[in-house]
């Protein structure tokens, strides 16, 4: 009991570092409280299993009922009532992923899910409501394993500080190590992560027993305080995660809950006072739920959310935290493992099979929607038609030698086009083959490599750009080089540096602008908000980029001026007055996710800037 108010502040802030982030991700380092969360369970859960263990009262299927009857109402109660909404809201994609997605965390398994997906910080997955019970899963799987790995220290008898070090030295590299590798593997998968709940079993078995004086501990708490402030501020979504980079919030999470020994420091009476201990209460309840709630306010209301959007989702979460809280989690609280575990277990069981029976009908059905709203949703698969991984290099094909230099490069005695850059050039290949079949069309594009003379480090880019400006263009006679690229604010002194190195070239130089983009895929944006013959609809408006976007377009405009070099403004030919062309007249839309084009929405596009002769008009 001596550490209830000191754990009520840390969880206190760890869900308001999650709920801020989530809310608004300009806050980057708000993440870091899914680590504050995995160091006090640790702490929690050894504190309970050692005690017992030495008082040799422990039981492995009491323990688990007890988890059981923590963890599982409160998360069966959110996915029941956000599937209830999914099904009426989502579109026949957004309902299948839940179905998957519901039932990886039904069986503790959807950091594994999430894992083979994509990478947490990823757009693809911003908008999948469960995405945050990955770390409940992984917490899920250390449960699992540790109370064997404990009971099995304490039954040899053997020295368990030497066997938990070891357990957390190997946990400890994994992670660093595969942040280097694979960085969603290293954030997702348990093992990267157990270091840290270890990190919380020290506390547990060898500092509860400490006598420190008030001197030591608020100095103990105002460092972890420090430690936890500068990861907030210092660490975000371009930090390589967890690895060594982790050790920061740990300690500081560590320190705090050793601090918290004595109850005379100011720093515990701030973390034991009535906001951080109501809002510790409700921790779990309101991680469970603000998640959905973000998600299915931005797909049902507002999918760019602006200030008075954000304050209204912090109170909806806090809201919906605490009567979680209140109707779910402290009934169940009261349930007696002892003499109601067949009670418990059966409810729970009978739970996980309705709702997986429910998911797999979610998974299996093809259709809920109408037919118009599913054609839409259709291009949200779209295969862009590149020559990926020949002349279109990507993640899986992320090496120069996959590059096809006799099949990309073609010169000959009709006009000879280049078209170099990253996947926002890939976008206009079956474009410009469509619109000038008798075209030699070449073609070195790699993705998120912008074609520029400062080369990037990431290796396949740098050996490809490197030799597409120092062999392939000085090596061939091309008439037109069209540069494109999903052109960003540091892009532009490269940018300006290339343009200078093309400048008076005996070689026709295009630059094609950047394209607008969306906060949201826009198939998923028409399929859901649909296009109105009067306007466009406003959550379409709003979810536009177009500040940002046409801000770079701009600015490469200004930079060209004065050049042999053209400029060429996709945004003046998608948009005018801020509308701007969403879907072709065939009903096809322009683009297929938050900003490439279709092979429709492309040739549009070139036809209102080019002429027959690949001229500006």
């Amino acid at each position: 009991m001596q550490y209830r108010f000191d754990i009520d502040g840390l969880r206190a802030i760890a869900i308001i570092a999650i709920l801020i982030f989530h809310i608004d991700p300009r806050f980057a380092g708000g993440y870091i409280g899914v680590d504050i969360f995995f160091v006090i369970s640790g702490f929690l859960i050894t504190g309970i299993i050692w005690r017992d263990i030495e008082k040799n009262t422990f039981s492995f299927q009491l323990f688990y009922l007890k988890r059981i009857r923590r963890l599982f109402p409160a998360l069966f109660g959110t996915l029941l009532l956000s599937f209830i909404f999914v099904i009426f809201f989502g579109l026949n994609s957004e309902i299948e992923m839940f179905g998957k997605s519901t039932l990886s965390s039904l069986f503790y398994i959807s950091n594994v899910f999430f894992y083979t997906q994509n990478d947490y910080f990823d757009s693809d997955l911003e908008l999948n409501p469960l995405l945050h019970t990955w770390s409940l899963s992984v917490e899920e799987q250390f449960y699992l394993i540790f109370p064997i790995f404990l009971f099995w220290l304490f039954k040899r008898k053997t020295n368990s500080f030497f066997y938990l070090s070891v357990f957390f030295l190997l946990s400890l590299a994994l992670s660093e190590y595969l942040v280097h590798l694979d960085k969603s593997a290293a954030f997702f998968l348990s093992p990267s992560r157990f270091w840290q709940f270890l990190t919380g079993s020290f506390i547990a078995i060898y500092f509860t027993r400490k006598k420190l004086t008030p001197f030591v501990c608020e100095t103990l708490s105002i460092l972890g305080l420090a430690a936890l402030t500068i990861s907030l501020l210092t660490i975000s979504e371009i930090t390589p995660f967890p690895g060594l980079n982790a050790l920061l919030p740990t300690a500081g999470t560590a320190l705090l809950i050793i601090g918290g020994i004595n109850n005379s420091t100011w720093t515990y009476k701030a973390l034991a006072s009535p906001v951080p201990k109501f809002l510790g209460n409700i921790s779990y309840s309101l991680y469970l739920w603000h998640w959905p709630i973000i998600v299915f306010y931005k797909i049902s209301i507002s999918p760019s959310l602006i200030s008075h959007d954000k304050v209204i989702i912090f109170c909806l979460a806090i809201l919906a935290g605490y009567l979680s809280w209140k109707l779910i989690e402290q009934p169940t609280a009261k349930i007696s493992v002892s003499n109601k575990k067949g009670q418990l277990l059966g409810y729970s069981m009978l739970s996980i099979a309705a709702l997986s029976v429910v998911s797999v009908l979610a998974i299996s059905t093809s259709s809920f929607k109408s037919s118009d709203q599913a054609h839409i949703e259709s291009y949200l698969n779209y295969k862009m038609k590149a020559r990926i991984g020949t002349c279109f290099l990507t993640s899986g094909y992320d090496d120069v030698s996959f590059f096809n230099e006799e099949e990309c490069i073609k010169t000959g005695e009709t006009k000879n086009v280049l078209l170099i850059g990253d996947s926002h050039a890939a976008q206009y290949y079956s474009a410009l083959k469509s619109l000038y079949p008798t075209f030699n069309i070449s073609q070195i594009n790699a993705s998120g490599c912008r074609p520029v003379v400062e080369f990037t480090d990431v290796k396949y880019c740098r050996r490809l750009m490197e030799k597409a400006f120092t062999t392939y263009i000085p090596g061939n006679d091309f008439d037109i080089i069209l540069i494109a690229g999903r052109w960003l604010a540091n892009d532009i002194i490269p940018l300006e540096k290339t343009i200078h190195y093309f400048d008076n070239s005996t070689s026709q130089i295009m630059i094609l602008g950047p394209v607008i983009e969306y906060n949201q895929p826009l198939p998923m944006l028409l399929a859901r908000f649909g296009s109105s013959a009067v306007g466009e609809k406003p959550q379409i408006t709003i979810a536009r980029q177009w500040d940002e976007r046409t801000s770079i377009n701009d600015q490469i405009k200004q930079i060209t001026n004065g050049t042999s070099v053209q400029f060429a403004s996709i945004i003046d030919a998608m948009c005018s007055n801020e509308t701007c062309i969403t879907i072709t007249k065939e009903g096809v839309p322009i683009q297929s996710d938050q900003s490439h084009l279709t092979e429709e929405g492309a040739t549009l596009l070139l036809r209102r800037i080019f002429d027959d002769n690949l001229e500006l008009r």
